[in-house]
């Protein structure tokens, strides 16, 4: 069935690469293409990311025939990475005679954008492999974490999630931290999967 509501842009933006934290604004053109006045009755949201920023009076008030209405679209990128997509759906029917003789339609809007994080950690898993706990003690590896919104970065505090793992600054020149970290492999005494992680306070 062709959309009695069409919505400009094909019911599509893109935002492009974005940062972290920011919230952004795009307005989309509702026209009425049926040949009688149409009522939008509510709006659904994929995620609590995107939200339809319209008044009070949007819902249930009157579209006439070829009118056009503002439909504006708030994105939140939150603390989101990589590639996010969300979709609004909005809910209409036909201003008829007898309202419950009206069919329930829907069209939809979906905004994407690529959120680039404020900073990276390389690599983000480190596998040290299989290790024969009798020829070595120690086994050491390194990773950084870069700043790549943001102009300079502060760490306060890199915390291992166990004390068989220790972490040392090896570098850094405000934009980018580099950190050695250790496994003590005596005190493990048999043969067994190991994994750790790291808490940082940034």
């Amino acid at each position: 069935m062709e959309d009695k509501l069409v919505i400009s842009e094909s019911g599509f933006h893109d935002f492009g690469i974005v940062g972290q934290k920011e919230t952004l604004r795009h307005n989309f053109i509702l026209t009425n293409k049926s040949q009688i006045p149409l009522r939008i009755l509510g709006s659904e949201s994929s995620c609590g990311c995107t939200v339809a920023d319209t008044g009070k009076d949007f819902f249930n008030s009157a579209i006439k025939m070829d009118e056009k209405i503002d439909f504006p679209v708030v994105f939140s990128t939150g603390t989101g990475q990589g590639k996010i997509a969300a979709t609004i759906t909005v809910y209409y029917e036909q201003v008829l005679a007898e309202p419950s003789a009206a069919p329930l339609w829907s069209s939809q809007v979906e905004v994407i954008a690529t959120i680039k994080p404020d900073y990276r950690i390389e690599p983000y898993e480190i596998d040290l492999g299989k290790i024969n706990g009798l020829e070595v003690q120690k086994v050491n590896s390194k990773f950084s974490i870069i700043a790549d919104q943001l102009e300079t970065l502060e760490i306060k505090d890199i915390r291992p999630s166990t004390d068989t793992m220790t972490t040392k600054l090896i570098s850094h020149d405000g934009s980018k931290f580099e950190y050695e970290i250790s496994l003590d492999v005596t005190s493990f005494v048999a043969t067994q999967e190991f994994n750790g992680n790291l808490i940082g306070n940034l």
